[in-house]
């Protein structure tokens, strides 16, 4: 016996195949971080999802599998096999939940695992009841079981992949994984319904006996089952991960439409005649209505244009007739099975009224009313009246009686559909609980936000406001909106005092353009930081020089304004410019002034120092030491003067010899001091030193006629 496959239900089956592979890798993870109670909780409620999603997949595909024969399903077996279902997805649970799993163990629990799924196919199809038998083809069920085991151990090994990943990636990946899973699994069993014939059997099967289940009632019970299980398990895992109230209320949301929409589709499918009654007699017995209707409006529209010879009547008429040829091939498609004869006699009678009026409306427009109103007054528009009227009221009675039979299997379903309302009431009780779970979370994690931020605002308070500079927010126009404390410290006006002023008053004039010109590309460039020194007005009376940087944040909502950072650079410009002024001395000096290291390497050199030895600056920093620019036999003894500036021993000034680069021989004094660090360590050690050779030179010129005065007066009282 050869049957077919439903390609919706096939497509559904793989569909539910990737929703409980899905729900598996997000279990495994919440199984794998959870503890205790908590997650035998998860590895309990995890089976119950998995196990149900893969049993639904299972039935499912069963489902869509035709035969032209009745079939029905043994209630024991089939719940048997859904206890497999759940065993096998909490032992896989189980073990992906473990902290560690070897090689080993993984490919034994496969194919453990593939067995068992085996073992829940083949117990469903042995619930499976029809006129006659089913036989196995061995090769393709030896071929359904290794599918199972691959399947089953990939699905393991994925489990175990992913159940600590998270993230857009690991989401992407679970999706794959879970198709490839979907794909595996419905693969299986394809293949194993492909070993199965159904033979015909010789004496009859009793297929009315009460544990037998009809496909439609399975079919309600897996799809809603299913759709119940998965979504409040993924509702459960939202909850559980402090997910916001939002995306869950929005899945409960999606999981009461869904539901509700199997409840629609139960009440339409768990019958035969259940679309006739609904959607097919009564819209019938609307549509006989709605054409009687149309017809008296059309017969009115057409006497209405004969008498006043306003053609309005026939595009009215032309509007209306286009409803009712649609109202009456619908009527007439259905009668031509339930009632032909009427369908016959209303359609000519319908014709026949088409063809006389659009004569009546040809009549009026040609401005022949009388003859257009003669027409419609005949005899034979008379008669055509009374036969349509005749099959129209056959047609009522058609379609009533078809009503009233359909009606009473209708009424045979009614407790089935309480039963599904009551479980879908149940589950949104369940997804309001957990909506109630995610609230409570997210209230509770908004609140430590709130008070982080909180936090936040008091520390960045406190930083504004013990910082040495002042930040100040200005309007497009330059006029101060903001300006933090520290304005009263630098410039000793309070806040209140400059708020609202423009910030150009207080700007020294000779810097008003600058300053300007900066404002102004501040606007005009967004994204730019320009910065300028400036002299600002002190509450003194005094001007102070403030280094101030810009950005534009008018865009910004929480700022809508110029941000101005300015730092108070008076000392410090004083500094320069007394260091600029100490340089200049240095550099016009005629004595040489250096530094040098402690080991006597030099550090500066300046233009006095050059004329004195002849090296030039870039010969002698850090290129030469102190101790080659003095005669060897003096080298000990400024060794041992630099060692007692390191000491911090003060050197009173001395005379001794230099060397120049082309060997010469200079008198110098020398000015020692020590240089320290910011710690007041001794890092250095600075020199004045001043050529006294031609003064030398001078004291031993005098010294020798000195000498010479001295001898001549001692030869003078020789003689005398």
């Amino acid at each position: 016996m050869h049957g077919s496959h439903d390609p919706f239900l096939v497509v559904l089956s793989i569909v539910l195949a990737v929703l409980a592979s899905y729900t598996a890798l997000n279990l495994a993870g919440r199984v794998a971080v959870a503890a205790g109670r908590q997650r035998n909780a998860w590895v309990g409620g995890g089976a119950l999802a998995m196990g149900f999603g893969i049993w639904s997949m299972h039935f499912t595909a069963m489902l869509a599998y035709n035969l032209p024969v009745p079939i029905r399903y043994h209630w024991g077996l089939t719940a048997l096999s859904l206890g497999i279902a759940i065993g096998v997805s909490g032992v896989a649970l189980w073990i992906t939940g473990r902290e560690r799993v070897s090689p080993a163990a993984l490919l034994g629990a496969g194919l453990g695992l593939g067995v068992a799924i085996a073992g829940m196919h083949y117990t469903g199809m042995a619930a499976v009841r029809v006129p006659g038998a089913l036989r196995y083809h061995p090769l393709l069920v030896a071929a359904s079981v290794a599918i199972a085991l691959v399947a089953a151990t990939a699905a393991l090994w994925l489990l175990l992949h992913f159940r600590f990943r998270m993230g857009v990636r690991a989401a992407w990946g679970k999706a794959g994984s879970a198709g490839v899973m979907g794909v595996a699994i419905t693969g299986m069993h394809y293949t194993a319904m492909a070993a199965v014939t159904f033979v015909p059997a010789s004496g009859a099967t009793d297929l009315t006996a009460g544990d037998l289940l009809a496909p439609a009632e399975l079919t309600v019970g897996v799809v809603v089952g299913t759709l119940v299980v998965l979504a409040l398990a993924r509702l459960a895992a939202m909850a559980d991960q402090g997910v916001r109230p939002l995306p869950v209320m929005a899945a409960s949301g999606v999981l009461a439409g869904l539901l509700f929409a199997v409840l629609g589709w139960a009440v339409w499918g768990m019958h035969d005649s259940f679309r006739e009654i609904k959607e097919e007699a009564f819209v019938l017995q609307r549509g006989l209505d709605r054409v009687d209707f149309l017809d008296e409006a059309l017969t009115m529209s057409t006497h209405m244009a004969a008498e006043s010879g306003n053609l309005a009547w026939e595009a009215r008429y032309r509007r209306l007739d286009a409803e009712l040829s649609t109202q009456l091939s619908e009527i007439l498609l259905w009668a031509e099975t339930a009632a032909p004869e009427a369908a016959v006699q209303l359609k000519a009678a319908s014709d026949t009224f088409l063809a006389l009026e659009n004569r009546a409306f040809a009549l009026v427009r040609q401005g022949r009313r009388e003859a257009a109103l003669a027409l419609l007054a005949s005899p034979q528009y008379t008669h055509q009246k009374r036969s349509y009227l005749e099959a129209s009221a056959t047609m009522n009675r058609a379609v009533h009686e078809h009503v009233t039979a359909e009606t009473s299997v209708f009424n045979r379903r009614i407790a089935l559909v309480g039963l599904l309302a009551t479980l879908i009431l149940v589950t949104l009780l369940l997804a309001g609980l957990f909506l109630r779970q995610a609230i409570l979370a997210y209230a509770a994690q908004r609140n430590r936000d709130e008070a982080k931020l909180e936090e936040q605002k008091a520390r960045f308070r406190s930083l504004v406001e013990n910082t040495s500079d002042i930040i100040t927010i200005l309007d497009a126009d330059g006029k101060i909106t903001y300006v933090s404390p520290t304005i009263r410290r630098v410039l000793g006006y309070e806040p209140e005092e400059v708020v609202g002023r423009s910030t150009f008053e207080l700007v020294h004039p000779d810097d008003h353009t600058g300053v300007r010109e900066a404002f102004d590309r501040t606007l005009q460039e967004p994204e730019g930081r320009h910065a300028t020194v400036y002299w600002f007005l002190h509450k003194d009376g005094s001007w102070r020089v403030l280094e101030t940087t810009g950005s534009n944040r008018l865009e910004d909502p929480a700022v809508r304004g110029i941000v101005r950072v300015s730092r108070d650079i008076t000392e410090r410009k004083r500094a320069e410019e007394e260091r600029s002024r100490l340089a200049a001395i240095v550099e016009s000096s005629e004595d040489a002034i250096i530094s040098k290291s402690l080991d006597g390497t030099l550090l500066t050199w300046n233009p006095g120092a050059e004329r004195i030895f002849g090296y030039a600056a870039d010969e002698a920093v850090r290129k030469l030491n102190w101790l080659s620019l003095v005669p060897s036999e003096q080298a000990l003894e400024e060794s041992w003067l630099l060692q007692r500036i390191a000491r911090g021993e003060r050197v009173p000034s001395y005379e001794t010899s230099g060397l120049t680069k082309d060997g010469r021989r200079v008198e110098i004094s020398v000015t020692s001091s020590s240089i320290p660090d910011h710690e007041g360590r001794i890092v250095a050690a600075s020199c004045i030193i001043r050529d006294i050779t031609e003064r030398k030179r001078a004291e031993e010129k005098l010294r020798q006629n000195e000498r010479q005065l001295a001898a001549a007066q001692r030869l003078a009282c020789i003689g005398s």
